[in-house]
């Protein structure tokens, strides 16, 4: 029988090893270093460098002077970064929390020029889970620097996915000539064609030095045929940088170039092929959809598709069963990262019946949810559904004298328009169509 008193074969008193290790941390204690970083004194200790990193085992190996005097200056490097390094030496932890990107970046610089490589594999692991609009720029040149390719595909494919974002603040003015046309030219820059083309003539103002070589591949990146006409009368054409024959032929040409779209406004006509779709009390039953089309959230009369990139549309059709001749209401609503919601669609007071046609004013999408209202207890049933790009047809609605309502040019983000052709009956009054849509009667 094993005493229950008898001491541990192994003694682990390691934590105190390394507690006491991490207070030499810029102690005076036993100092035999003195590193000088923007005028300030700090001390180390050479047995820690040495066994934490090569480089500095290599340096106070060399018989440089700076060993000999046991002083170092450290030129053009943050003082704050320097101590980081340096306590990560000292106890293995680093703390990146709250810092502003560029003191992460510092510090990732100096891990690589002292050939730290699980500091500078840790930080970058960081740095990739913490991309966003206002930094992705930043670490995507930081990156491409110090050739960190997982890092780079990171930024990379976030700046594909946010580019209408990142085009809207400014920051992608900030990236080398050849790292914007890479991105540029990519089918899977999600941003309006428009929004390139300013951002480019933006780009060469503030860069003159760029040679004409550059900034005409720059130019050739804008696809004119993803330009609407009244656009490109507007502000392509006034620009001077594409001649007549240009934009011409780029109308002449938009019927014959279906395969060279931005995968944000390519001309997708059913996101989700869907048969038997039936919401009952929150139950899903036999779906199936194409691949860029997924359910993520299925709650009591609504349900929540995802789709696999963010697109534009201003029109939607969804195709409603016919099994319930006392219809349907309901309301649609679209979001670009699941947090904030825009309505794009309200007919909570209309009983709706098959397909119903939903034109709205060009937003991006990236999830789409639909709530219904069951009339009579009986199933939602939802055949088919699609989102596009879709011109208003010039018909669609008119004024007492004749002109359409609709600006066909530019959408007015103020006014939404939804006009149903599906068959449908108004619950209350039909002056409430026309308030709540904001037509005229």
């Amino acid at each position: 029988m094993m005493d229950s008193n008898k001491c541990p074969d192994i003694i682990d008193l390691s934590e105190s090893l390394l507690r006491e290790l991490s207070a030499l941390y810029m102690s005076p204690a036993a100092s035999d270093v003195v590193f000088i970083v923007e005028d300030e004194r700090i001390f180390a200790h050479k047995f820690v460098l040495v066994l934490r990193c090569e480089y500095f085992r290599l340096m106070f190996a060399s018989g440089l002077r700076e060993c000999i005097n046991n002083e170092v200056e450290v030129k053009e490097t943050p003082v704050s970064a320097f101590k980081e390094v340096l306590y990560f030496m000292y106890t293995g932890v680093i703390h990146l929390n709250n810092k502003k990107v560029d003191d992460i970046i510092d510090v990732l610089f100096l891990g690589h020029r002292y050939e730290m490589h699980e500091l500078v594999t840790a930080v970058t692991d960081y740095l990739g889970h913490n991309i966003t609009n206002d930094n992705v720029c930043a670490i995507h040149e930081t990156a491409s620097l110090f050739a960190i390719s997982p890092l780079l595909e990171n930024c990379h494919q976030f700046i594909l996915g946010n580019g209408y974002q990142l085009l809207s603040n400014g920051s992608l003015l900030s990236l080398s000539p050849k790292t914007l046309i890479q991105l540029l030219s990519s089918d899977d820059f999600c941003a309006e064609e428009l929004d390139v083309f300013n951002a480019i003539i933006k780009y060469l103002q503030m860069n003159a030095e760029i040679t004409a070589e550059v900034a005409e591949e720059l130019v050739s990146t804008v696809r004119l045929h993803l330009i609407s006409w009244n656009d490109m009368i507007a502000y392509v054409w006034p620009s001077g940088f594409f001649a007549r024959e240009e934009l011409l032929m780029s109308i002449d040409n938009r019927p014959k170039t279906g395969d060279n779209y931005r995968k944000c406004v390519a001309p997708v006509l059913d996101l989700g092929s869907i048969s038997q779709f039936i919401v009952e009390k929150s139950v899903l039953y036999s779906h199936k959809f194409e691949p860029n089309l997924s359910v993520v959230q299925k709650i009591p009369g609504c349900v929540t598709f995802d789709m696999d990139c963010l697109r534009f549309a201003n029109y939607m059709e969804l195709e409603f069963g016919n099994c319930c001749r006392t219809g349907y209401s309901y309301y649609v609503e679209v979001s670009t990262e699941g947090l904030k919601w825009e309505r794009v669609a309200d007919y909570t007071d209309y009983q709706c019946y098959s397909t119903q046609y939903i034109y709205f004013a060009k937003t991006a999408v990236k999830q789409l949810r639909i709530y219904c209202g069951l009339s009579g207890g009986t199933n939602f049933i939802l055949n088919d559904l699609k989102l596009m790009i879709k011109e208003f047809p010039k018909n669609m609605y008119h004024n007492s004298r004749g002109k359409s309502d609709l600006d066909y040019g530019s959408y007015n983000p103020n006014k939404t328009y939804a006009p149903i052709y599906g068959t449908h009956h108004d619950i209350s009054s039909k002056a409430k169509q026309f308030k709540r849509f904001g037509l005229k009667s």
